[in-house]
């Protein structure tokens, strides 16, 4: 029997079984503009010091959270993600 790919319960349990090796494919597989697209988004939305809160969905291993920190050095970053593996490492994770 095929996987249905688009279920929630497969794509919940693919992303369960590789945080070890996602940054590292999702950089590979992207030719590198994860990185690239990630920061162009973060330097459209600004910078602020103001206090304000920041909901990083699908936040994977946190990759984002530096340079949301840097843009909003007085935010409340809430991070929300569906794969325990990836909350549990990102969690590991310096970025202040």
């Amino acid at each position: 029997m095929q996987q249905d790919i688009y279920d929630s319960t497969f794509v919940k349990e693919m992303f369960n079984s590789m945080p070890s090796s996602y940054e590292r494919m999702n950089y590979i597989t992207s030719f590198g503009f994860s990185i690239r697209w990630r920061k162009q988004f973060i330097n459209n939305l600004g910078q602020s010091d103001q206090p304000v809160k920041v909901l990083n969905m699908l936040s994977g291993l946190g990759e984002n959270w530096k340079m949301l920190t840097r843009a909003y050095p007085n935010a409340d970053l809430f991070a929300l993600d569906f794969s325990e593996k990836m909350i549990q490492i990102s969690k590991n994770k310096k970025y202040t």
